[in-house]
């Protein structure tokens, strides 16, 4: 990130921690589409839908 130190600490303290959670969701809601065949939405399904996607 740019923007010399500030970039710095921001880019590890607030970028990758929230990319990496973003890339996590992007995941879970791939599997979960490729196992049911359904869409996801703005909102993952709950837990015990996405468990066999899961598995």
């Amino acid at each position: 990130m740019k923007f010399g130190p500030l970039g710095w600490l921001m880019g590890n303290f607030m970028m990758k921690p929230m990319m990496k959670r973003i890339t996590k969701d992007v995941m879970k809601g791939l599997a979960y589409y490729v196992v049911t065949g359904n869409t996801v939405g703005s909102k993952l399904p709950s837990d015990a839908d996405l468990a066999p996607a899961l598995a």
